[in-house]
């Protein structure tokens, strides 16, 4: 199963908030993928969630009205209870504002955005591991800032 979630209005957000969550742990899964306002299929992944605790809610963090892609796989065997989902178009959390971001989802991305960052952007991401976690892996996928000044 796949839902597209589409903000009203570019600029906007989606927070996706879980009311209730009990997938099969390692067997069946939700992921949750941001794509391009463009029309573009590039999706990339924010999430990838299984098992029974419900997730902290996620932000589709855009600028320029990106959809949110939610994806249900499961396997051919047991099955439990799935999973609720309230959506709402939200005002884009910026780390560059206030406090930050905190992200404390099993996995995730940070991003400055599509496109330029802006002219003295101070921007704050807080990562909080899980109780049982063992460390913080962060993986750089793309990064250009200016020589010398960023």
């Amino acid at each position: 199963c796949t839902w597209v979630i589409v903000p009203s209005e570019g600029g906007l957000s989606i927070h996706l908030q879980f009311t209730a969550f009990d997938m099969m742990a390692g067997f069946d899964y939700v992921q949750i993928f941001s794509r391009p306002a463009n029309g573009s299929d590039d999706l990339q992944l924010i999430a990838n969630l299984t098992g029974s605790t419900i997730p902290a809610a996620i932000f589709s963090v855009n600028q320029r009205g990106d959809s949110m892609v939610v994806k249900l796989t499961s396997d051919e065997s047991v099955t439990k209870a799935g999973f609720v989902a309230n959506y709402k178009m939200v005002a884009s959390p910026s780390p560059c504002l206030g406090e930050g971001v905190t992200l404390n989802a099993e996995s995730g991305e940070l991003t400055t955005g599509l496109g330029s960052y802006f002219n003295n952007d101070y921007c704050t991401w807080v990562i909080v591991p899980s109780a049982d976690a063992h460390g913080i892996r962060l993986q750089f996928t793309a990064f250009d800032m200016e020589d010398g000044y960023d």
